[in-house]
């Protein structure tokens, strides 16, 4: 007769954490609850996680790494960086330990919400709308966890992410689509559930950096325009972008993939180059203007 809700199950099927509210055994208005498939398959009578994970304040959205030790979640305790953040706890020999904040690389002064852990991969993907990118209210960003610390958030980019909200991230076992909430407008107003091909920015392989620039090889000066990658093994999409103000780009893809890098702008003629992705990867292309090559009589 409560409110439940934010689920996440283990691998095995046989055990399920939630987020419960508004119950006379929770310390806040939502707390995270643990429930057993018993032999007869019915769910066990659902125990409270207890108050190493759980505070007097709101509780919710847990999700387990793939080894199953370490559960993450979403709170707006007092003690955080910003208005909700994301915490984990490990589960030891007695139990889970007590709740840790994730950090202030992760967390920003704004709400972070519904964590996902990759199944197989070291990456964390969560909804936010305090980070420095940011197209609409809330937006997907995934993190590496790398050298023994989180790396800084990366958007995962225009294809997914729109000018609304977008929420409760997860991806099929394959890596191939991906399913999350959205709104288009206010923070929740008409949240539907969407699927997409996962996208360069959101798979979790892509953390080979690929970098560049375009200059005028006359004056020097940066060229306006727009830059596109096409994976031609997998045929995975890659969101195109404008070339930043000083002509260079920036790109995440697959290590060991072979790609078409095009530059295409109204200033010079359009580039294009086959490149095979063997680990980080500059391209500084010195062009001339269109201007230059045209003769009038």
């Amino acid at each position: 007769s409560y409110n439940e809700g934010s689920a996440c199950i283990s691998r095995d099927g046989k055990t399920l954490f939630f987020a419960r509210c508004n119950s006379p055994d929770s310390y806040g208005d939502c707390d995270l609850f643990v429930s057993m498939l018993q032999a007869d398959s019915t769910w066990s009578r659902p125990k409270n996680l207890g108050e190493n994970i759980n505070s007097v304040a709101w509780d919710s959205h847990p999700s387990l790494s793939h080894s199953e030790d370490t559960l993450y979640f979403a709170s707006d305790r007092i003690g955080g960086f910003g208005l909700s953040d994301l915490y984990y706890s490990i589960k030891g020999e007695n139990g889970w330990t007590s709740a840790k904040n994730m950090g202030p690389i992760l967390n920003s002064r704004g709400s972070e919400v519904s964590p996902f852990y990759h199944y197989m991969d070291d990456v964390l993907y969560f909804s936010s709308n305090g980070q420095n990118l940011n197209f609409g209210e809330f937006d997907i960003y995934k993190a590496y966890y790398q050298q023994d610390m989180w790396q800084e958030p990366q958007n995962i980019g225009p294809l997914v992410n729109g000018v609304g909200s977008e929420f409760y991230f997860t991806i099929d076992s394959n890596s191939e689509d991906l399913f999350y909430a959205r709104s288009e407008g206010n923070l929740m107003a008409n949240l539907d559930l969407y699927s997409f091909p996962l996208p360069m920015g959101a798979q979790p392989l892509a953390n080979t950096k690929v970098t560049g620039s375009l200059l005028n090889e006359e004056n020097g000066k940066p060229f306006k325009g727009i830059v596109s990658i096409i994976d031609l093994d997998n045929g995975i999409e890659v969101a195109p972008k404008f070339l930043r103000p000083d002509g260079s780009f920036e790109f995440n893809l697959i290590n060991n993939n072979n790609y078409l890098l095009i530059l295409q702008g109204d200033e010079f003629f359009r580039i294009e180059e086959l490149f095979y992705l063997n680990g980080a990867t500059e391209f500084h292309k010195p062009t001339s203007p269109i201007s230059s090559k045209m003769k009038f009589e």
